[in-house]
């Protein structure tokens, strides 16, 4: 049954990294905004149907803007890996100049590339998450730094502990890259002063899905709310909630 359960998890993984989606985030960015870049589990796989699985509109960014009085900005793309974003975040600079929080999710098809070439190898190694993908957090993190301004940067972990303990039922050897994971962002706190937000999936996993990894529109909506939590005080403070009479 494990086994099973097993590939199931692998295949739904191989069948989102096929679908690719992106949103330009519009035209206007005269004013200030919230840009939020990642990969699936940002752009909204899962949201739609099962013949058009990205819905942007009930999106976490989509539902988060409800929440908000600026505009919030989806740059997110359907497999999207913390090594292929240290390109693609420098073909948003003009969304970014604007951006008066910067949201990023990012981290897991790189562990998911991991995952899947292991089948055809022995093992995995690592290392990769130090020496590869927190050195392009380091790279993404430090190009919007070069663009001036003052950014609120949040980073979103692509997992909570729910999500690690049943990975690592059905994959023992993920609890060294949850170690790896975990040490990564306290370094990316402390050298570049950035929030980091753990519990994304707080009463999603395993109750709002769409398949095995990715949430339902429901579980996109409860998501929006525990990003939310992370940033109230921040919103608070800067007068970006919305009023609601």
């Amino acid at each position: 049954m494990k086994l099973f359960l097993k590939f199931s998890i692998v295949l739904a993984m191989f069948l989102a990294l096929l679908v690719t989606g992106c949103s330009d985030g519009g035209d206007d960015y005269n004013g200030k905004t919230i840009v939020c870049f990642g990969n699936s589990l940002t752009i909204g796989y899962g949201a739609g149907d099962s013949i058009n699985p990205i819905d942007e509109s009930k999106s976490y960014p989509a539902y988060l803007e409800k929440k908000v009085n600026i505009p919030v900005v989806n740059l997110g793309k359907n497999g999207l890996s913390a090594e292929q974003a240290v390109d693609s975040i420098k073909k948003h600079r003009r969304e970014l100049n604007s951006a008066e929080i910067v949201i990023i999710e990012l981290g897991a098809n790189d562990l998911i590339d991991r995952v899947l070439a292991s089948f055809f190898n022995a093992g995995i190694d690592y290392d990769f998450v130090e020496e590869k993908v927190e050195r392009s957090f380091e790279a993404i993190l430090d190009y919007i730094e070069s663009l001036g301004g003052k950014h609120k940067i949040y980073l979103a972990k692509f997992y909570n502990e729910e999500v690690a303990d049943d990975l690592f039922d059905y994959f023992p050897e993920f609890k060294f890259a949850y170690k790896k994971y975990e040490d990564m962002f306290e370094r990316l706190k402390e050298k570049y002063n950035v929030e980091i937000i753990d519990n994304i999936w707080d009463g999603v996993w395993g109750e709002h899905m769409y398949d095995l990894i990715h949430p339902n529109a429901k579980g996109y909506e409860i998501m929006t709310d525990n990003y939310f939590k992370a940033m109230k005080n921040f919103l608070e403070e800067n007068n970006l909630l919305k009023i609601f009479i």
